[in-house]
């Protein structure tokens, strides 16, 4: 997955630890990987660009609302201390 945010680029690879856990119409998953940032401040000062790299962990639920959609919620911890929290929703035609 490569995401872009204002201009830094990130790459986030990650993959499900265990077997996801179904109850009902729910499903909890766990998940591990790696990202690296490239990180560009637009600023005057010598280390404006620089590259991070390490550990990503993450957990979540996704939620079957019907045969339709379904609303997921997921959060992350990368190594340099960063939370990531995603909710999203999905529409299955």
């Amino acid at each position: 997955m490569l995401r872009t945010i204002h201009g830094n680029e990130v790459n986030v690879y990650s993959a499900s630890l265990v077997p996801g856990i179904d109850r009902g119409r729910l499903r909890l998953f766990t998940k591990a990987g790696l990202y690296r940032a490239e990180i560009d401040t637009n600023t005057v000062f010598p280390d404006d660009e620089f590259t991070k790299d390490g550990w990503l962990l993450g957990a979540g639920a996704r939620w079957q609302l019907s045969e339709l959609g379904s609303i997921s919620l997921q959060a992350s911890v990368l190594e340099d201390n960063m939370q990531q929290i995603g909710i999203a929703v999905g529409w299955h035609p």
